[in-house]
């Protein structure tokens, strides 16, 4: 604190244990996990007496960090973050792949760059881990350049139709009434899109497009034949929406069964500006013995409005994953780069006509047994819908490739 004495510390997010201070120093032992957190000192210099915020980030003692991705595998390197060097011999795994690499990590650096063949790796996130002799660094790396997965994987689709309870297009069609303050607010429009002064807002949804490419078959395929299914029979339901709204359940749990190594899933929903940087909801995947795997859906790096599309600009307006596909729900088209794009009344120039739903994904323990999957809606405000889902199970021995 410079010439400042130390007084008081004030630690509401538990972040150190341990705290001593004495003059101008402060130190503390590590408890919280990784970020930025803040701390407060009352501090004295002179007659004058004030609190001071403590800004300080909290490293794990190595990481994995993400390289630019290509079609060709994955490339990430390792950074060093303690005061010593790392040299030893770490197995690098992810997919199917195994290998030993020499490393060698002066304090502070990051290593060479280290990669994995696609041939080992899905479309979308795949888990990489390195462990080193009493440490493993693991992560989720997203590439959607990847294209399929490994011959030895097959695409099970999962029958949704028993638990859909709306149609897509249905969305802005409804009126969410309750709950809802009592009192005059600056609150969503009824319709479930708009804002204070564009109450009237109301995008139209269209879906004849993707029900087009599911046709009497049932299901389209992604890039890299991901198959998933939905409805091609006009005017059926192909979605189950959950909600905060009364208008739709919190939560809704669909059972699943055998194992599986990745599940995919085509979603569509709702969000706005006030959910930005937060968790709007919640895919998890519950196992048999008890354990979970769960992914967030944030807005706006997992989770993307049906009727707009985000405009990051690497300044203002950042996005920290890969953009992921989307499917344009009038014409059927799948992309990740959308290019035409056309005002959404009353809202904003990036409005995508007709809608479009999104494509995510999540690794799973393949060594474990299927339990169930739950979608839950955990912000305000926003609808959170499930259209389709795949899982890549592995081939019995003596199938043969479809």
């Amino acid at each position: 604190t410079a010439k400042a004495t130390i007084l008081r510390v004030k630690d509401p997010q538990q972040t150190l244990s341990g705290i001593v201070y004495k003059g101008d120093h402060l130190s503390g032992l590590v408890t919280n996990t990784p970020g930025w957190h803040t701390l407060f000192a009352q501090v004295k210099l002179g007659a004058m007496r004030w609190w001071m915020p403590v800004n300080f980030k909290i490293l794990p003692a190595c990481q994995l960090e993400r390289l630019r991705q290509n079609a060709t595998g994955l490339r990430f390197s390792i950074r060093n973050n303690t005061g010593r060097t790392l040299s030893r011999t770490a197995l690098l795994s992810g997919g199917s792949y195994r290998h030993e690499v020499k490393l060698h990590i002066a304090p502070g650096k990051t290593s060479r760059t280290l990669s994995i063949p696609a041939g080992y790796l899905v479309a979308g996130s795949n888990r990489v881990e390195v462990r080193l002799a009493h440490q493993v660094i693991d992560t989720v790396f997203v590439n959607w350049q990847l294209q399929g997965f490994p011959a030895k994987f097959t695409c099970d689709k999962i029958n949704l139709e028993p638990y859909f309870n709306a149609r897509v297009t249905e969305i802005f069609q409804q009126r969410y009434r309750s709950p809802r303050p009592e009192v005059p607010t600056l609150q969503l429009p009824v319709q479930g899109i708009g804002n204070w002064c564009s109450p009237l807002a109301d995008p139209p949804v269209i879906d004849s497009g993707l029900r087009r490419l599911a046709g009497p078959k049932g299901y389209f395929k992604l890039p890299g034949d991901i198959s998933l299914a939905t409805p091609g029979k006009p005017d059926t339901p192909n979605i189950v929406f959950t909600s905060r709204w009364d208008n739709y359940p919190a939560a809704v749990t669909i059972p699943l069964r055998g194992k599986a190594s990745h599940v995919y899933f085509l979603m569509a929903g709702s969000t706005s500006p006030m959910q930005s940087r937060m968790t709007n909801g919640k895919v998890i995947v519950r196992y048999r013995d008890g354990s979970t795997d769960s992914l967030l859906l944030k807005n706006p790096d997992t989770w993307w409005p049906l009727a707009q599309d985000y405009h990051p600009d690497g300044y203002a307006f950042h996005i920290t994953e890969p953009v992921p596909y989307r499917v344009h729900l009038e014409t059927g088209r799948i992309t990740r780069h959308f290019t035409h794009y056309k005002p959404v009344k009353g809202l904003t120039a990036w409005g995508v006509p007709g809608g479009a739903a999104t494509i995510l994904d999540m690794p799973l323990h393949a060594e474990k047994t299927l339990q169930s999957l739950e979608v839950k809606t955990m912000a305000n405000d926003v609808v959170i819908g499930l259209m389709s889902v795949t899982l890549l199970r592995t081939k019995p021995s003596n199938q043969r490739s479809l």
